[in-house]
């Protein structure tokens, strides 16, 4: 029991530290560029970056940011479950 209880503890402090560095890229990714839109002026097809970035750029890290999310926890999870898998379990 104690030792599940550990591996709970470990998958959950991972799981909070990916949470921390998501949003923390969310956050420079919302407010971040904003900061420095005029410098970024430099052209990706026929439109500018700085406009590229509010228009479809965001929307897209944000899109990534979901995906990364949920292949890292479910990739977690099944190695929790194996592991637990794999320990002998005893009976009362």
């Amino acid at each position: 029991m104690l030792v599940t209880t550990a591996r709970f503890l470990s998958i959950r402090q991972k799981i909070r530290l990916l949470t921390g560095v998501l949003l923390l890229v969310w956050a420079l990714v919302s407010f971040g560029w904003v900061w420095f839109a005029r410098a970024l002026d430099f052209k990706i097809g026929d439109w500018t970056f700085n406009f590229w970035m509010a228009a479809q750029g965001s929307l897209l890290v944000f899109l990534l940011l979901i995906v990364v999310n949920a292949w890292c926890v479910n990739r977690w999870e099944k190695e929790q479950q194996d592991k637990e898998a794999q320990s002998p379990t005893s009976l009362p």
